[in-house]
């Protein structure tokens, strides 16, 4: 299904993928054990940032928990991530799994990569 053709670029992929589910597992498994512990635990600064900043303008009506800047708690930085990835946030609802959660890391990597080359930019264009 992955549609590569040789063996060396299947390998490539699988590790790729592989290492994205283990990232996922750690971080369902850390906010879970963990949930008022800083995001900073599992989460770089540029992705909470771009988190964050993605929050507000995802859900503006929606209560801010955080500022740009400040440090959002694991349970909170991971629920973004899931409804990034799809998950559907309700009373009812189990925490958010391995698979939302990836999907929302995937997602998150390109916000993160057009944040930071927007930023990039800027400073060129003042120099």
């Amino acid at each position: 299904q992955s549609q590569l053709q040789s063996l060396a670029s299947f390998r490539r992929w699988a590790i790729l993928t592989s290492s994205m589910a283990a990232r996922a597992e750690h971080i369902k498994h850390s906010s879970r054990e963990q949930p008022d512990a800083p995001a900073t635990l599992v989460f770089t600064p540029e992705e909470i940032e771009t988190l964050i900043l993605w929050r507000r303008k995802a859900a503006p009506n929606a209560r801010q928990p955080c500022k740009p800047g400040e440090v959002p708690t694991l349970a909170e930085a991971t629920r973004w991530v899931a409804e990034i990835g799809g998950y559907m946030k309700s009373r009812n609802a189990p925490p958010p799994g391995t698979v939302t959660i990836m999907r929302g890391l995937e997602y998150l990597e390109n916000l993160v990569q057009g944040r930071l080359l927007q930023i990039q930019l800027s400073r060129d264009k003042l120099d």
